[in-house]
């Protein structure tokens, strides 16, 4: 009993630790796609650089509209809303 519970328990082992790695990658793709939407959409917008003549520093900043998401968020739920409407519609018909 002790020589099958080593290679099960190691089998298992190995099998959590890769399904743990698989979600931290599609957890990072999905906040990259996330990042990269938010600008496509203009939810983050980055102004430009102004340099500090007295320093030399660049200044560089982070614009977040919570509002232009929400809005979003909003009309998405409308369409979601329509298509489901449509969707049963359709299947009534039938």
């Amino acid at each position: 009993m002790v020589a099958t519970i080593g290679p099960l328990y190691s089998l298992f082992r190995r099998s959590f630790v890769y399904r743990i790695q698989n979600m931290k990658r599609v957890l990072l793709v999905l906040v990259f796609v996330l990042v990269v939407g938010g600008f496509v959409r203009g939810w983050f917008v980055f102004s430009g650089p102004q340099r500090n003549p007295e320093t030399k520093k660049v200044d560089v900043n982070l614009t977040i509209d919570p509002e232009k998401m929400k809005d979003d968020a909003r009309r998405l739920e409308e369409e979601a809303e329509e298509l489901k409407d449509r969707a049963s519609e359709e299947f009534r018909k039938e």
